[in-house]
């Protein structure tokens, strides 16, 4: 008989097929093996699968980031109202960006805290379809909505009269992408394609990503980080290319002069800010993507529960990393914080920044475009 008392996991254990081993005895188990096929097991599958200590750190670290997530979007939501009259349409992706980032925080961190202090997951199933429809609705807003954004700064480079007279109309069907995307995806587990369930540590909820039914975790790969990160990487790419002809054909019709001294300045911000923009991308979600497709397509692979928890953790920290890449390192935006905390100082007293004007391209056609961030912050 196999003796089941101090067993804390048999996922992916075949050494109970055919023992006879008497289930009421499995304590902190989420499947057994009969037979071959995989059976759930009700009791104690939210019951942390980590140490406390790991428990209270993850409490910690989402208090951490929570804080943070909630005052840099919120700092970007209350400078955007503040500053309306003065943004442009497209400046609406940033505020989109953020109003993501912090709703993820906001809506579903709590309920994972208060579950790592208790050292299991005390919200029951409703909860856990809440939490993962909460968690994957905010991320893929927040992926989508970067990736039309990048199509967005590529337009306005590439077809800025369109854009300059339709640009509104252009702004609310992407933004409507966005928002339908988020919806499809989401809903989708609610509705039998796909399903929410625990996370290897149990103490939030995913998407089951070893269910049967691969079709809805290979779509969403595919269509939900796939094809973005492809859209990102042309669309900056291209943006890159056409800011570097429009460098040579300045340096070779005009000397290199203080306003061209301005132009290579912006183009190197330009660099740094693509480049630390997909860095980043791959960066917070590459470790949750591969272990999710390793628990989709070679589930023989055995990954413990706590090694589970660090690319999710990584994950979750995108929401802070957003608004500081796409908002704090503008120039044309980091100016006016102050001016939140100084009533007596006025907006219209800071200068503008010579290296986020409008950039011309194709033919000296203007582009609503600033090399560091969409939020410019400057009037229509």
């Amino acid at each position: 008989m196999f003796n089941c008392t101090n067993l804390t996991d048999l996922t992916h254990q075949s050494t109970l097929t055919n023992s006879g081993t008497d289930l009421s005895c499995v304590q902190n188990a989420t499947y057994y093996i009969i037979n071959g096929n995989e059976s759930k097991v009700n009791e104690n599958r939210f019951l942390s699968a980590v140490s406390p200590v790991a428990d209270v750190f993850v409490g910690l670290y989402l208090i951490l980031v929570m804080l943070l997530s909630t005052t840099f979007n919120g700092l970007v939501l209350g400078l955007s109202f503040w500053k309306r009259k003065y943004m442009k349409t497209s400046d609406m992706f940033v505020v989109w960006l953020a109003a993501s980032d912090i709703g993820h925080p906001l809506t579903a961190y709590p309920m994972v805290i208060t579950s790592s202090f208790m050292h299991e997951w005390i919200y029951g199933d409703l909860g856990c379809q809440w939490n993962g429809f909460t968690s994957f609705f905010f991320g893929v807003s927040s992926m989508m909505t970067l990736t039309t954004m990048s199509l967005g700064r590529l337009m306005y480079i590439t077809h800025a009269n369109i854009v300059r007279h339709r640009g509104r109309l252009i702004v609310a069907g992407l933004l409507g992408i966005v928002l339908f995307s988020a919806l499809f995806w989401a809903t989708s587990p609610l509705l039998g394609w796909g399903k929410y369930g625990p996370e290897p540590f149990r103490l939030s909820c995913t998407l089951v990503w070893d269910f049967p039914d691969r079709s809805f975790v290979t779509s969403s790969f595919v269509f939900v980080l796939g094809v973005p990160l492809l859209v990102m990487i042309y669309s900056y790419g291209r943006i890159l290319g056409l800011a570097m002809q429009t460098r040579h054909r300045r340096l070779k019709w005009a000397p290199k002069t203080k306003e061209n001294k301005l132009w290579e300045k912006k183009e190197i911000r330009l660099l740094k800010i693509t480049v630390i923009m997909c860095l980043t991308y791959v960066m917070f979600w590459s470790p949750y993507t591969v272990v999710a497709m390793i628990k989709s397509y070679a589930n023989h692979i055995y990954i413990s529960p706590t090694v589970s928890l660090i690319p999710c953790l990584a994950a979750k920290t995108s929401h802070v990393a957003n608004p500081i890449i796409y908002c704090l390192l503008n120039k044309n935006f980091s100016r006016y914080i102050p001016l939140l905390f100084a009533k007596k100082r006025k907006a219209d007293d800071v200068e503008d920044d010579p290296t986020t004007q409008t950039l011309p391209l194709r033919g000296g056609g203007a582009a609503d475009y600033d090399a560091s961030s969409p939020m410019a912050m400057t009037p229509e």
